[in-house]
């Protein structure tokens, strides 16, 4: 995962004075709204190329895959769910066709810009209870990548660098 030169140095100097922030973006025909939820206690407004969007305070936890590991699959944990998100992630949980999806990114103190290139992800094995939604979260558009196959697939100079 590319990250920003700024969300570098916040790792790398453990400057107190500034916070990064996790969000999650979460869509389905089924929802009654967009849910845009941040890792923080207080609501954050960022702009994502249309509107401004504001996300609202909720404690989830992300556990990001290790690297180096042949699973990369993300978990994703939110507590303290609604009754309304509750009732509308079982119901899109069950529509096998549409998953529900997800983006995650990373903001900083004081810049606009999500650090991270925006990470879509689709949620699978959704387990809702009176309590939490947990799910995991994968990129499965990665397995559905065309490789260039054929007679001259050694070099092809339409994929600059790919050598098969």
């Amino acid at each position: 995962m590319a990250i920003s030169e700024e969300l570098k140095r916040l790792y790398t100097s453990n400057d107190v004075g500034v916070r990064y922030y996790d969000t999650l973006e979460l869509s389905h025909s089924e929802f009654s709204q967009v849910y845009y939820l941040v890792r923080d206690s207080k609501a954050h407004t960022w702009n994502l190329g249309g509107p401004d969007a504001v996300f609202q305070p909720y404690p989830f936890e992300l556990v990001l895959p290790e690297v180096g590991s042949s699973q990369q699959d993300i978990t994703i944990t939110l507590d303290n769910v609604s009754r309304v998100m509750t009732r509308e992630m079982e119901n899109a949980s069950k529509n096998i066709r549409e998953p529900i999806k997800a983006v995650y990114r990373v903001y900083m103190d004081g810049l606009t810009e999500s650090q991270i290139y925006p990470m879509s992800l689709l949620l699978s094995d959704v387990v809702v209870n009176v309590f939490s939604v947990a799910a995991t979260a994968s990129r499965p558009s990665l397995y559905e990548k065309v490789v260039p196959s054929g007679i001259h697939s050694t070099y092809d100079s339409r994929f600059k660098g790919l050598w098969l």
